[in-house]
């Protein structure tokens, strides 16, 4: 649920963090964040945007963090330096978007620190940095996307925690209630959350505040309190997933790209558009791995691996089983 994220995207103003106002949403390319009418506007795929989509809400999408695709990749030193003054372009005329000598500004930068539906996309830790400190040049908030990154997914508790930044907003959701409710929240600088400018009443939803909800985030918060080695565990899956990936592709290069793990998730890139396939392989041979598998339009090349965090080596020996399996129903 991402409605926390429109209402405090249009309403919250501070006059330290945020100067600017509702105004020009700035993400990156190949971005998810949501379904609903505000949110599926800051999405990159059409077919959100054109079921649901807010129209009017003016939102620019700066350049695709993807390495792998990068269209600014400067002879002799990859894509870094090109990308950092790509995402820095923006508050100017050449790039179209108002920043604090225009009338029309920027309100809010919004990244995920892992773009799940962009094909496990991490953003360059210094891109990622440096769009950031224009943003606040700018007089931009920065809210970082954490549904999918929160809970330890991609190695720490945070995912924007992997680059260094330090956001003014957080939205988080899923890893809270471990997908035994719907509820998602909000934390905030101060003052962006204090009663004198977020005054209650000024959000509200049919889902705010079930007690049935609020049961179930408050157990999952007391069993990851309890949970004392989730680095050193989240970090030894992330290492475990890594090694049993790269022996398998190393059996079908002619298929296999590559293959990589952060904290609680692995990604497969494959040489083609195979993943729509090999994830039907995947449910349909062994529906009983324990490990979702996802793919989306966005990355027909890529699979996405979501294994709980507390999955078993035996689990996991099985999980690699399968994918040697679905390459050879692929090959």
């Amino acid at each position: 649920m991402h409605t926390d994220a429109e209402a405090t995207v249009q309403g919250v103003v501070d006059d330290e963090l945020a100067t600017n106002g509702p105004g020009t949403i700035v993400v990156f390319e190949g971005a998810f964040h949501g379904r609903s009418g505000v949110t599926s506007m800051l999405s990159s795929s059409p077919r959100y945007r054109e079921l649901l989509a807010t129209w009017g809400l003016e939102v620019v999408r700066l350049p695709s963090p993807d390495s792998q695709r990068c269209p600014h990749a400067v002879a002799g030193a990859g894509c870094g330096p090109g990308c950092r003054e790509a995402v820095t372009r923006w508050g100017s005329e050449l790039r179209g978007i108002g920043g604090r000598d225009f009338g029309r500004k920027v309100s809010a930068f919004v990244f995920e620190s892992v773009q799940n539906v962009g094909g496990m996309v991490e953003p360059d830790h210094e891109l990622l940095r440096a769009a950031v400190r224009h943003a606040r040049e700018q007089g931009a908030v920065v809210i970082a996307d954490e549904i999918f990154t929160g809970m330890h997914r991609v190695g720490p508790r945070w995912g924007f925690q992997r680059s260094g930044v330090t956001p003014d907003i957080v939205v988080t959701s899923k890893g809270l209630a471990n997908g035994g409710a719907a509820l998602s929240m909000v934390w905030s600088r101060e003052p962006l959350g204090s009663p004198e400018r977020y005054r209650p009443g000024s959000h509200s939803s049919t889902y705010v505040g079930i007690p049935s909800a609020l049961a179930v985030v408050d157990t999952v918060l007391d069993r990851w309190e309890r949970w004392t080695t989730v680095d050193k565990d989240v970090l030894r899956l992330e290492e475990a997933m890594r090694s049993r990936l790269t022996e398998v592709a190393a059996l079908h290069p002619d298929l296999v790209r590559g293959v990589d793990a952060m904290g609680g998730t692995a990604r497969i890139v494959l040489t083609g558009p195979y993943a729509g396939r090999m994830r039907h392989l995947f449910r349909s041979g062994h529906p009983d791995t324990g490990v979702l598998v996802a793919t989306t339009g966005m990355a027909p090349d890529v699979i996405n691996v979501h294994p709980p965090l507390v999955i078993g080596e035996r689990e996991l020996d099985f999980f690699a089983q399968v994918f040697e399996t679905a390459l050879n129903g692929i090959a």
